[in-house]
Order: structure tokens, then C-alpha cells, then sequence
């Protein structure tokens, strides 16, 4: 296995709150070489998980020895658990539900999951956080913009796997919000 990024990676994260998608989380806790190279490449961020993201992580595990483990993983003091509350939720929310509605606008049908757009709202509220995510196409470009791409090579199989690091873009998201606006009253 190796990992290859772009030479300015750590400056784009240093001292950065990181969301961590389900994809990254599962690639971490399936390769063990991977978390450890990857918890070098991302030292100097603030590694953030949200309940939405663990609730996706623990899903669908009905073993216990093995859900266990999940979530033995989960509270490895490496990562931070998102803040949670009813006023943020419903901030969040609306965040949510109009990205959706600006995709469906943008004819992306990017058939985002309750979890991308809750991490994506996510970005939207926050001051400056970052995502990595395995599906770039959740976090369209037309709202969020590109600042790495971390690919790991699997030398067992020869496959490369893409994670990209997204930020929310305020002009882009504006801009879509008034062409929106347009034509549907919000």
C-alpha cells in the first residue's frame, strides 16, 4: 500500500477541523497501514466524526464481536465527535434540505444520501471546516471546491482509490442559491 498527495497537503489542513466520511472512516479501520499513514498525512487537523456518519459506519454490522470493534474504533481519541444539539440539528436541516433542492436544480441527481448532505450542511454552518470523502460527486463543484486528493494504492490488488478534500464555497453556493430563487419562491 502506498499514499501519494499533493506537495502542499498539510498546510491545507493544518490547524482544520476534518469531517471524516463513512469512506475514509471504513478504509482507516479495514488498513491498518492506511490509518497509520494516513493519521501522519492528516496530524496537525482536528479528525471530527458526525453522528450521521456513525450511525452509517455501525449500520448494517449484526455481529456483535464485530460491532464492538466498530465501535471500539469510533472512540479512539484520534477522533471527535461533531456537536450535537436540537438547535444545530434544525439549522442543519434546512442547510440540508436546499442543498438538495439546489441539486435537483443543477440536474446533478447525485443520488446524495442523508449523510452527505448532513456533512454537507455541516460545511455550509461551520467557519472553514473540510471534508474528505471517497464520493467526490456527493459535494458537487458547483458548491464545494477540490483542495486535495489523497490516492492510496493498493499494491496487493494494483488499485488506486481517490479521497478528496472538499471546503464549502460561499460565492458558488450563493450564486446557485439565487438562480434558485428564480424560479422557486424558498
Amino acid at each position: 500500500m502506498s499514499v501519494v498527495f499533493s506537495s502542499d497537503f498539510s498546510s491545507i489542513i493544518r490547524n482544520k477541523y476534518v469531517y471524516l466520511d463513512c469512506d475514509i472512516l471504513s478504509a482507516f479501520y479495514h488498513d491498518e497501514i492506511f490509518l497509520k499513514e494516513g493519521l501522519g498525512l492528516l496530524s496537525g487537523s482536528f479528525l471530527v466524526i458526525d453522528s450521521f456518519t456513525e450511525f452509517e459506519f455501525l449500520r448494517d454490522v449484526y455481529l456483535p464481536g464485530q460491532f464492538e470493534k466498530k465501535r471500539a474504533f469510533l472512540s479512539y481519541d484520534i477522533f471527535s465527535p461533531a456537536t450535537n444539539h436540537q438547535e444545530l440539528f434544525s439549522k442543519l436541516e434546512m442547510n440540508a434540505i436546499l442543498l438538495s433542492r439546489i441539486y435537483m436544480h443543477q440536474n446533478l441527481h447525485t443520488k446524495s444520501s442523508l449523510t452527505d448532505l448532513f456533512l454537507a450542511a455541516r460545511l455550509m454552518y461551520q467557519k472553514d471546516p473540510l471534508l474528505i470523502t471517497g464520493n467526490k460527486k456527493h459535494f458537487p463543484s458547483c458548491i464545494f471546491d477540490t483542495l486535495g486528493i489523497v490516492n492510496v494504492e493498493q499494491t496487493t490488488d494494483v488499485t488506486v482509490r481517490a479521497f478528496c478534500v472538499v471546503q464549502f464555497n460561499e460565492k458558488k453556493f450563493s450564486d446557485c442559491y439565487e438562480n434558485l430563487q428564480r424560479i422557486l419562491p424558498i
